[in-house]
């Protein structure tokens, strides 16, 4: 069964929706890319951010998740390094060695997004860049998969996203620090940073047209007066 997208949406989607989604988060990175790059991976276990033919010559890439299992799962040659290891814990034979670092949904997961952030920022030589896209805390997936157990949450995800044996498995989220504010406090000691925020998340609602006609009432409001902290995902561009 296909996971679900904007496109099971069942009422015409607002023009912010038209653009494919990862199409934006990819075009940044490549602007960013050089043969003989370090390029560290962060959390993307069996389905690494870049398939091998969109590296440049010479690239070491490197795996970085807390499960060693989803890591085995993306096959031989997938990476050219693995470590695994908790984001939010310090490896020392990382530190002054990243050019690029780059995630995919993966920071709501994490729960100590502070201490994060702090290592990546070792992680990253000088003039290195950090590039990933999450989801935002007070989104309103987000707000609901913070109220409810995370047992529930996830066979709820699971149910309603169509994910449940698909090869986007489902992992307990934390949403720590994941808004427009939060994410400026700890990125102040980056030299620049910009957050660019997403309002788009009628697919969560792609079961009932009266839920998503409601929700999309509310996430226009939002996007119109642009209220960052209620945006459902963030872009984030950091230089070290």
């Amino acid at each position: 069964m296909n996971v679900v997208t904007e496109v099971h949406s069942r009422v015409d989607v607002p023009p912010r929706y038209l653009t494919p989604w990862r199409k934006p988060f990819e075009e940044i990175i490549a602007a960013r890319l050089r043969e003989g790059m370090t390029v560290l991976d962060v959390g993307s276990g069996r389905k690494p951010t870049l398939p091998l033919e969109g590296r440049p010559p010479n690239t070491n890439y490197v795996g970085l998740d807390l499960s060693e299992r989803e890591l085995r799962l993306a096959g031989p040659g997938a990476y050219d390094d693995v470590v695994v290891a908790d984001l939010s814990t310090p490896v020392s034979g990382l530190v002054g060695t990243v050019d690029l670092a780059i995630s995919w949904q993966v920071f709501e997961h994490v729960k100590s997004l502070d201490r994060a952030f702090a290592n990546l920022h070792s992680y990253l030589r000088r003039g290195g860049s950090l590039i990933t896209l999450f989801s935002g805390k007070w989104s309103a997936f987000g707000v609901m998969n913070q109220l409810l157990p995370n047992a529930i949450g996830n066979r709820l995800v699971e149910r309603t996203m169509r994910r449940r044996g698909s090869s986007q498995p489902v992992f307990p989220a934390y949403y720590d620090h994941c808004s427009d504010r939060a994410l400026r406090r700890i990125s102040k000691d980056w030299s620049s940073v910009e957050i660019i925020p997403y309002y788009r998340a009628a697919n969560y609602f792609h079961f009932s047209r009266f839920l998503t006609c409601i929700y999309l009432a509310y996430e226009n409001a939002a996007h119109r007066a642009q209220l960052r902290n209620l945006a459902t995902h963030y872009l984030l561009v950091a230089r070290r």
